[in-house]
């Protein structure tokens, strides 16, 4: 399987102060097919540095499909669905 897409990124900016919290880092991944695997997704946006540790952050429930913990390695994930992985934050789009 090969992953098909390109990142978009709307990046919150660092934060300096000790008062407020930092807000979540959200980006938007535009699909070029119908789907990506989970997986494949956490490889492409760099969150994951190998399909192992893909695996073993899905299996460690670190990783969140539509606020829902996932644990489906190859879950298919598709247009209109939300990915967050500690502060990261990924929205599908088409």
């Amino acid at each position: 399987y090969r992953a098909t897409g390109r990142l978009s990124a709307n990046m919150a900016p660092l934060c300096f102060s000790r008062i407020r919290a930092c807000p979540m880092a959200e980006q938007n991944y535009v699909l070029t097919g119908d789907y990506i695997e989970l997986n494949s997704l956490l490889k492409v946006l760099g969150l994951a540095v190998t399909g192992g540790h893909a695996k073993i952050m899905i299996g460690d429930g670190l990783v969140k499909v539509d606020g829902w913990v996932e644990t489906r390695v190859r879950r298919k994930l598709r247009p209109g669905q939300v990915v967050t992985v500690g502060d990261e934050v990924v929205k599908l789009v088409l």
